[in-house]
């Protein structure tokens, strides 16, 4: 990426091209013609809390995140709030249901949030022009449906304590040590009530592994944390 690390993005307003050099969608395409797509891409702002889009909603854009943290989720037939992915710098929240005719999920800003938008026209004219970007998204979707089949294996044979220090560990690795989330948030990521979240997280915090505060999580011993995890113990 030219010597720009993800984490430097993180506290920075990265170019339009340094978010498209660190998107999967645009992998193997040239700085040309990473250049000729931002200078069609359009920055959003988003405040915490803010929708980018509903689930339902026709898709009209193609949107990567530019800075901050998303949410992508589901809301079942019973109500309940099911998370599909955190997203941050560099990641889409939406190529493939530009392919459909509805967003199949939300995507909400979880801080605060920059995207890049490309309406759908754009979007699909350059997917025609550069095949590769075809590719890709049938990648990432291919990733993504084994990614799903993990976490439902996951959901029967961890233990719920087991799930939510997967859950915080797999975050901490990508976004770092300080997570921007509430306990409720985590609690749907890992498919468990907030009850649960915060009597596991109590026993976290009286073990010295991590410390929080509201809409906060920081992770204090990430080796510790590992060790609680199901594919660790799994070793």
């Amino acid at each position: 990426m030219n010597g720009i690390q993800k984490d430097n993005l993180k506290g920075n307003l990265a170019t339009g091209v340094e978010v498209l050099e660190h998107c999967s969608t645009f992998a193997g395409l040239g700085e040309d013609q990473l250049s000729e797509i931002a200078a069609v891409a359009t920055p959003h702002y988003f405040k915490k809390g803010e929708f980018i889009f509903h689930q339902g909603d026709l898709p009209d854009f193609f949107y990567i995140v530019r800075k901050g943290m998303v949410k992508t989720f589901k809301v079942s037939t019973f109500g309940k709030q099911i998370i599909v992915k955190i997203a941050s710098v560099g990641d889409t929240l939406n190529a493939s249901a530009l392919f459909g005719e509805r967003y199949f999920v939300s995507a909400q800003a979880i801080d605060q949030v920059v995207v890049l938008s490309l309406r759908k026209e754009q979007f699909l004219s350059f997917v025609k022009q550069y095949p590769r970007i075809a590719i890709n998204i049938v990648t990432i979707l291919v990733k993504g449906l084994d990614n799903e089949y993990e976490r439902i294996l996951d959901l029967i044979g961890e233990t719920v304590e087991q799930r939510l220090c997967n859950f915080l560990f797999m975050l901490s690795v990508k976004f770092g040590t300080t997570l921007s989330l509430t306990r409720e948030e985590l609690g749907d990521l890992a498919g468990t009530t907030t009850e649960t979240t915060i009597r596991v997280l109590s026993r976290l915090k009286a073990a010295n592994i991590i410390s929080s505060s509201r809409g906060k999580i920081i992770i204090l011993d990430q080796a510790k944390l590992q060790a609680l995890t199901h594919h660790h113990n799994q070793k």
